[in-house]
C-alpha cells in the first residue's frame, strides 16, 4: 500500500482497518505506536471487535478491498499478492472515475502524530561478536549501528531514508532492517523492508546486497524468493534465515553459495513433522544453541526447535496454535506467550523476548518449566547473549539494555 499511496496521491483514499488478533494489538495506543514505527501516513481503524471484518465477509490477514467513487466494491484480494495486478486495477478504476467525476478531492485526513526520534528509533535487532562489538538494526532510522563499550557508537551504515542502495557507509540504504548475523568478516542483514539480504564488509565498510528477490532476475549467491526476511542465526558457513513472509526457515551455505528453503511447507500453523512438511507461523528470531535451531514462532507465540542438518523434524518447545497466546509461566504444556520476536541461549536455558507481554521469559530446558524474569520493557523485539549477560532491543522505549541474569535490574547503555 505504501507503494500505491506515493505513486496514486489523492487520487487513491487509503483506510486502514486493524482487527487485531492479540490483545495487545486491540489497544488503540498499541496501534498508533505501530502507526509511528511503520511510518504509516493515512488514517486507521481499531477494528478490535471484528464488526468491519465481519460486514465486508474478511476471512485472511491482509485483504484488501477496493471501492469505487461510487461506493461500489469491484476488486478484493487475500494475502499479499504482486504490486503489478493492484497497480492495473486501480489505474483502471481512475481512468473510469474521470469522466464520471466520481472522485473526492479532498485527501483523508492523517491522524497519526509523529514521535520525536531520538538517537535510536524502535531499535529492531541485535547481534553481539565475540569480541564484545554489538551490531544493532536501528530499524525505525533504516541504518545499521556498530557499538563497542569503551568507545559507544563507532559505526554508522545508512543514510536515514528508507530505500535500496549499495555503498559505502554514507551512500547505503536500507529499509526496517532487522536480524543480524557477524560471520568472520562479514555481517549479514535481514532488511525486511527490502524483502533482501545485505551483506556488510566490516573491512572495507562497504555494503552490498546478497539476494534481492525484489529487483528480479538471479542473484548474485543464486536464485530464491525471501518474503520478509527478518531473523538471522548463523552456524560455522551456513546462514540460516526466519522468512516472516513465507513462514519458512531458509539456509544459505556460504560455502557453496547455495541458498534453499531448511524448514516449512509455507503453511501458516503450528504443526510438527518432518522438515519438509512442518508448518510454522511467522518465524521472526533464531538462536544456536544445545546442538539445535531455537525459532521464535510468533504468530503461533510459540519457540520451535530445530535439528541443524537434515533429515529431522520440527518440535514445539512451548506454544499451543495461532490463535493460543496469554501470560502464563509454569510448565511448557502449560506456557503461554504472546508474540515474542527474540530468542538467545545461555547453558541450558532459552530467553525468549515476550513481545506483547513487555518481558522476558526464561525456559529452563533442564526442568521444562517456564519463569518470567524482567519486567517494565515495551514490546522488546530483540535478544542476544554474550558471556552470560543478555543484550537487549526494548524497542518500544528506544533502549539498548545489558542485563546479568539474576540481576534485578537492566542497565541501558544506549538510548
Amino acid at each position: 500500500m505504501r507503494r500505491a499511496e506515493a505513486e496514486f496521491g489523492e487520487a487513491l483514499a487509503v483506510i486502514g482497518v486493524h482487527a487485531g488478533k492479540f490483545t495487545r494489538e486491540r489497544q488503540s495506543a498499541a496501534i498508533l505506536d505501530a502507526m509511528r514505527r511503520e511510518d504509516i501516513r493515512h488514517p486507521v481503524v481499531n477494528d478490535g471487535d471484528y464488526r468491519v471484518w465481519d460486514s465486508y465477509g474478511v476471512r485472511a490477514w491482509p485483504t484488501l478491498i477496493l471501492i469505487d467513487g461510487r461506493g461500489r466494491i469491484v476488486a478484493r484480494q487475500e494475502g499479499e499478492g504482486p504490486y503489478t495486478e493492484l497497480r492495473l486495477r486501480v489505474e483502471r478504476e481512475i481512468a473510469g472515475a474521470t469522466p464520471r467525476g466520481d472522485h473526492a478531492p479532498d485527501p483523508v485526513p492523517v491522524v497519526a502524530p509523529r514521535e520525536a526520534k531520538g538517537l535510536l528509533s524502535y531499535p529492531g535487532g541485535i547481534s553481539a561478536a565475540p569480541d564484545g562489538t554489538l551490531y544493532i538494526a536501528d530499524s525505525g532510522h533504516h541504518r545499521i549501528l556498530r557499538w563497542r563499550q569503551d568507545a559507544g557508537v563507532t559505526g554508522v551504515w545508512g543514510n536515514g531514508s528508507p530505500g535500496l542502495a549499495d555503498g559505502t557507509a554514507e551512500d547505503a540504504r536500507f529499509w526496517d532492517p532487522h536480524g543480524l548475523a557477524p560471520v568472520g568478516d562479514m555481517l549479514w542483514i535481514a532488511d525486511s523492508g527490502n524483502h533482501a539480504l545485505r551483506r556488510l564488509d566490516l573491512r572495507s565498510g562497504r555494503v552490498g546486497t546478497a539476494l534481492c528477490p525484489a529487483q528480479g532476475g538471479e542473484a548474485p549467491l543464486g536464485p530464491g524468493t525471501l518474503r520478509s526476511p527478518w531473523g538471522l542465526a548463523a552456524d560455522g558457513d551456513r546462514l540460516f534465515i526466519a522468512v516472516a513472509g513465507s513462514h519458512q526457515i531458509w539456509l544459505l551455505d556460504l560455502s557453496r553459495g547455495s541458498l534453499a528453503p531448511f524448514a516449512g511447507s509455507g503453511y501458516e500453523a503450528l504443526y510438527d513433522a518432518d522438515l519438509a512438511r512442518a508448518r510454522l507461523a511467522q518465524p521472526m528470531a533464531l538462536a544456536v544453541g544445545l546442538g539445535r535451531l531455537l525459532v521464535a514462532d510468533a504468530e503461533s507465540s510459540a519457540v520451535r526447535s530445530l535439528p541443524l542438518e537434515a533429515p529431522g523434524r520440527v518440535a514445539t518447545l512451548v506454544g499451543k496454535g495461532l490463535f493460543d497466546f496469554g501470560d502464563r509461566q509454569g510448565g511448557f504444556a502449560e506456557t503461554l506467550l504472546q508474540h515474542p520476536q527474540g530468542i538467545a541461549c545461555i547453558g541450558d536455558a532459552l530467553y525468549v523476548a515476550d513481545t506483547y507481554n513487555d518481558q522476558i521469559v526464561r525456559l529452563d530446558l533442564t526442568r521444562a518449566e517456564s519463569s518470567a524474569v524482567l519486567g517494565g520493557l515495551r514490546e522488546p523485539a530483540a535478544i542476544a547473549s554474550l558471556g552470560g549477560e543478555l543484550f537487549i532491543a526494548d524497542t518500544g522505549h528506544h533502549q539498548i539494555l545489558r542485563w546479568i541474569p539474576g540481576s534485578p535490574r537492566a542497565d541501558v547503555i544506549l538510548g
